[in-house]
């Protein structure tokens, strides 16, 4: 990753303090406002609980950046799927990539 000179923000530190030390300079612990406010690509790797249900939604999505773009690898619901699709055609989003749709598993 690093040949792409990249900074990497996160919001919760317990996966990468495995990371050696010089990887891990790369990264920083910053508040969750503060990633989906200034990040140009978000990449969601987090458990479904209830605070996490739909966490990302029109309000989350007014905060970021305009064409940020999401990867979700987490469960389908952490977004909410109708304001992906609103925030998309505003151009809040530029791309969403989904691992789950919810209207797959209906």
């Amino acid at each position: 990753m690093q040949p792409y000179d990249l900074d990497y923000h996160y919001s919760d530190d317990v996966f990468f303090k495995s990371f050696n030390s010089l990887f891990y300079k790369r990264f920083m612990l910053v508040s969750f406002h503060q990633v989906v406010s200034t990040a140009d690509f978000i990449s969601l790797h987090m458990s479904l609980i209830y605070a996490t249900s739909k966490v990302f939604n029109d309000v989350t999505f007014a905060k970021m950046k305009k064409g940020v773009q999401i990867i979700n690898v987490a469960r389908r619901v952490v977004i909410d799927e109708d304001a992906l699709v609103r925030d998309h055609d505003t151009g809040i989003i530029a791309q969403g990539s989904l691992d789950v749709c919810m209207s797959f598993t209906r």
